[in-house]
């Protein structure tokens, strides 16, 4: 899967244009990642959650397995 461009403001999001679930959920200000962001498995379950600022992650960035359950947590300044 390829993006053909890069959004500067606001949520991208991007879907399996097969199946039609989403694949992965982003946020961009003046072009830079800034806010909340979401990875999903095939199944439509999140797989990795969290917030970028700055282009650089931050807070807790969860992950998950493909039944939606917590199976690790990070903590990024």
């Amino acid at each position: 899967m390829i993006l053909k461009y890069r959004k500067k403001d606001g949520l991208v999001k991007i879907t399996n244009s097969k199946t039609g679930t989403p694949v992965m959920e982003k946020n961009y200000k003046q072009g830079i990642l800034e806010g909340s962001f979401k990875y999903y498995w095939e199944n439509g379950n999140v797989r990795v959650s969290g917030k970028f600022k700055n282009q650089k992650r931050t807070g807790r960035w969860k992950n998950y397995n493909k039944k939606g359950e917590v199976i690790f947590e990070e903590k990024f300044d």
